[in-house]
């Protein structure tokens, strides 16, 4: 009987590197994909993804997506960011590319599965594919993922999602892999130093405007609103006694708002770009919690769908809430769907 086809996404990492090992263990006939993004970084990472496939004695791909990934990724996040709004782009990397294009890749190449290193779990029911959080809290990424689909979901394995960050490190070194064990995945992979005030700065053209307080009063000027993010306190270099926190971010006045950090609370917002993994809008509206940013603690909320966007009100106030950032929902730890926060 032939082996069952899965091509495995390594990034040269650790955790997709033990989700190849084992796949390869358990029977699967397995292929390494590695995708080409941007010419500054993606070297090291297809090195070494070829030195754990030479190792495993599995094939290797590299597939060049540099293109897409300036027009998906990229250029979106510095637009985001012109226009005052803060992205999440590991979101839209996941569902344009890593779940798309490479996905379809290796659908078309004979795979049945697309695997990755994700810490998230999928669990098949009678109603369809569930996404669940992975059993390590603090490695948990089901944040991200929640673009998927059933479709997608039927497609794809998440091989180090019900394990522990310290039992995929023995694993690592119990496959003999060469990977370093102690090195972390950025969070955004083409931010160097993880500075996206540097990275913007060489892409965007500088644009002075006023920093205000709460009474339209001039305090400083600013060089570009992109350097500001909603809740922003440290950097800001106002001087004065009173603690001042970014509470606006004003695009069309290229203004600045700052004030107390009590007008950064707030118990509603409205989410657009509402998508959900079941396909429908939740049965189940009783125990619903909401993350507005992956570290965020989960909170019990109310949601009213509309046409087009979201309402979602929150049973205690939340605290810098950035239109573009992701709103993802929850059921215990189930990941019911997400939107994009708009005000």
């Amino acid at each position: 009987m032939a082996r069952v086809k899965v091509a495995v996404a390594l990034s040269g990492g650790v955790d997709s590197a033990v989700a190849a090992a084992l796949l390869k263990e358990q029977g699967y006939q397995v292929a390494g994909l590695t995708m080409h993004l941007y010419a500054s970084g993606s070297k090291p990472a297809i090195d070494a993804a070829r030195n754990i496939t030479a190792k495993l004695g599995i094939p290797h791909y590299v597939l060049s997506l540099s293109d897409e990934f300036e027009q998906s990724v990229i250029s979106p996040f510095c637009y985001e960011y012109r226009q005052g709004r803060t992205p999440n782009p590991c979101v839209i990397c996941n569902r344009n590319l890593k779940f798309g294009l490479l996905l379809d890749y290796a659908r078309k190449s004979g795979a049945k599965y697309l695997a990755t290193g994700h810490y998230a779990q999928i669990e098949k029911g009678e109603k369809g594919y569930r996404l669940l959080k992975s059993r390590d809290n603090f490695k948990d990424q089901s944040y991200f993922l929640y673009t998927l689909n059933q479709e997608k979901l039927s497609q794809c394995l998440f091989p180090v999602g019900h394990l522990e960050k310290g039992e995929v490190t023995r694993l690592a070194e119990y496959f003999k892999l060469p990977v370093s064990t102690n090195s972390e995945s950025q969070d955004i992979c083409f931010l160097k130093d993880r500075d996206y005030r540097k990275f913007l700065k060489q892409r965007l053209a500088p644009n002075p405007g006023p920093i205000l307080n709460q009474a339209r009063e001039w305090i400083a000027n600013h060089e570009g609103i992109y350097n500001y993010t909603i809740g922003q306190r440290h950097g800001l270099n106002l001087g004065g006694p009173d603690k001042l926190y970014v509470i606006r971010l004003d695009y069309p006045g290229n203004t600045v708002v700052v004030g107390p950090e009590s007008e950064l609370l707030y118990r509603h917002l409205k989410a657009s770009g509402l998508s959900w993994i079941s396909g429908s809008f939740p049965a189940e509206k009783e125990n619903i919690t909401a993350k507005i940013r992956c570290r965020a603690p989960e909170i019990k909320v109310q949601i009213t769908q509309q046409d087009s966007y979201a309402d979602v009100y929150f049973s205690r106030t939340v605290k810098s809430v950035a239109p573009g950032q992701s709103i993802v929902f929850y059921c215990g730890d189930e990941v019911l769907g997400g939107g994009i926060i708009q005000d």
